[in-house]
């Protein structure tokens, strides 16, 4: 018990004396932006918990502009930014602007250090260009058929709970569509039925859940995150809280599977069958023909990387694409007219529907899955727009 009393005192000592020699170094500390709640968990509880999300944060868009300074945990300056020009400044030069500590942290621990979302410089270009084959147009509208199989499943079960409640009870659609999402990504993507596996199913629902569970506890740790050692990190492995720990399940159940569908994959090709139309089985393709390959580990951490990013993101943006929708029934009228006339599903140009892709672009643009990220400065340099 003293013990942990003591290094809880010393944690918080670390955090008081850390934050005070970093404000007088600080480059963004002047920068005008909202008062900061409280030392401890500065402006990120109004960042990340208030419900409907964004409030603060567009009144603080029309009060200080396009970038202005908030507080994170511990007293630190943040410097917010949407201006979309020092995006694209900071977005175009990695060798600068790196990715957040604590962005890393989660990456390669949850996801692997081949992940393409942890890799950076010339592996990150080596791996994206072996990968780039998977994600052509070509190897998307081969996914149609797929997607278009998982889109009326999931609309006959809609259909069948309709039947059996009462025509005023609200029919909850979330559940039913992170089931089809994961179905289409598990099929389309790596070549395997992930809702025929319950196991596999169960251990993905129970990392979504728990990491769509935000409270004060999650926002303190992503704070502490940035300051945790190597070695630190490894001995939280061993005992890892709730959270971390559902994402090592996952990604040990991912992992195994990956393993064997990979070596399956590999085996078929170098038999002469024909690759298979899943984007997986099109990377291990283009890894064959490519001078510089991927390694075994690294297209095994695409599976998770893969998987998380495409189920959540999709499954979040086709509920809010309906809830605009039914909001707007005309703007729905219109979208059946223009899918109608657009003819059956193979012969359909999506780039030649323009309300479509307006809806989802004004989706992604007002409900984007992650609204934010962060990144370091390699260097004492600051964006352009200061």
């Amino acid at each position: 018990m003293e013990n942990n009393i003591a290094i809880a005192l010393g944690a918080v000592l670390f955090a008081v004396i850390f934050a005070r020699l970093r404000k007088s170094r600080d480059l963004i500390k002047d920068i005008p932006g909202p008062p900061s709640p409280s030392w401890l968990f500065g402006n990120m509880l109004e960042i990340n918990l208030e419900v409907p999300y964004g409030g603060s944060q567009f009144q603080w868009q029309k009060t200080f502009g396009m970038l202005y300074r908030t507080k994170g945990c511990f007293g630190e300056n943040r410097l917010m930014i949407s201006d979309p020009d020092t995006l694209k400044h900071i977005l175009s030069h990695p060798a600068t602007y790196m990715k957040s500590r604590q962005q890393q942290l989660i990456n390669e621990t949850g996801l692997g250090s081949g992940s393409l979302l942890f890799v950076e410089g010339d592996a990150h270009r080596r791996i994206r260009a072996v990968m780039n084959p998977a994600f052509s147009a070509s190897s998307i509208r081969a996914l149609g058929p797929t997607l278009r199989k998982a889109a009326s499943e999931v609309s006959e079960v809609w259909e069948a709970l309709l039947d059996v409640q009462p025509s005023n009870d609200v029919l909850d659609i979330y559940p039913s569509l992170h089931n089809t999402t994961l179905q289409a990504v598990g099929e389309g993507v790596v070549g395997y039925n992930f809702q025929a596996d319950k196991d596999f199913a169960a251990r993905y629902h129970n990392l979504v859940v728990i990491a769509a569970d935000r409270s004060k506890a999650s926002v303190l740790t992503d704070g502490i995150l940035p300051y945790i050692s190597k070695p630190v990190m490894k001995m939280l492995l061993n005992f890892p809280p709730p959270a971390l720990d559902k994402l090592l399940d996952f990604k040990a159940a991912i992992g195994t599977l990956a393993k064997k569908l990979i070596k399956d994959k590999i085996d078929a090709l170098e038999l002469g069958v024909e690759p298979e139309k899943d984007l997986i089985s099109v990377l291990v393709d283009s890894n064959s023909q490519s001078t510089s390959k991927m390694t075994f580990e690294e297209i095994k951490d695409q599976f998770a990387t893969i998987t998380l990013a495409g189920e959540d993101t999709t499954a979040n943006t086709v509920a809010w694409s309906l809830y605009e929708l039914a909001k707007n029934p005309d703007l729905q009228r219109k979208l059946r007219t223009e899918l109608d006339e657009a003819g059956p599903g193979d012969a359909v140009d999506y780039d030649q529907l323009p309300i479509l892709n307006a809806l989802l672009k004004e989706i992604l643009r007002l409900y984007s899955t992650v609204p934010q990220t962060g990144a370091g400065r390699r260097e004492r340099q600051c964006p352009p727009a200061l």
